[in-house]
């Protein structure tokens, strides 16, 4: 880093340089097909600057699948606030019995489905649980807890 940037420069750095080296977690592609086929709608909700997690979103090639996705900055409220799943239920055709918050930021994530009584799928990325409670499902990777939501969904509809 040079310390002699403009500070607008340094910031631009800091927001968009590291976009360009995102990849999508093993196996999260394959599982989010294969979830899109079955019928889940699959809807993206992200906190941050529009354009940075468009770009992170793109370049990871998730979206494809996706009913659409919701940024924080766009709707004007940040996960773990009810608007901003609320614009995510619109995508949606509203709330389901079935919805489920997938994510690995406990508060953000975790806390805010569980709020609006949504199931949860927690990916720990190694960490230990800390809270009273459980999450419905918890793994260690993304594609352990798409693994563990799809098992879930076919145990409920019997197959």
């Amino acid at each position: 880093w040079r310390l002699d940037l403009d500070p607008a420069e340094l910031v631009e750095r800091l927001v968009y340089e590291h976009v360009d080296t995102i990849e999508v977690y093993d196996g999260v592609e394959e599982r989010l097909h294969r979830l899109a086929d079955s019928g889940v709608m699959l809807v993206i909700v992200s906190n941050g600057p529009v354009e940075q997690q468009s770009r992170k979103i793109r370049r990871t090639g998730i979206d494809e699948r996706m009913l659409g996705t919701v940024i924080s900055e766009a709707v004007g409220v940040k996960k773990p606030e009810r608007g901003i799943f609320d614009a995510a239920f619109e995508l949606a055709g509203g709330a389901h019995p079935e919805t489920w918050m997938m994510g690995d930021d406990v508060v953000n994530d975790i806390h805010g489905g569980r709020a609006l009584g949504l199931r949860t799928g927690w990916v720990s990325h190694g960490a230990r649980w800390a809270e009273s409670w459980r999450p419905t499902v918890a793994a260690e990777t993304p594609a352990e807890v798409l693994d563990l939501i799809g098992e879930t969904r076919a145990g409920a509809h019997g197959g």
